[in-house]
């Protein structure tokens, strides 16, 4: 029988270095890839329409 593994270790450390790399991105107002901070906020909010 396998063990089961759990991910969300790694998962956390994922979200968590991606929540650091935006506030650093907001923080200095940079851009990458044609995107910034207000951008991401803006698509965050954005309602979809799944009809």
């Amino acid at each position: 029988m396998t063990g089961s593994h759990s991910t969300f270790g790694v998962r956390m450390f994922i979200a968590i270095l991606l929540f650091a790399l935006f506030v650093a991105m907001d923080y200095k107002g940079a851009q990458y890839a044609a995107v910034d901070s207000k951008k991401i906020i803006q698509e965050i909010e954005r309602q979809v329409d799944i009809d």
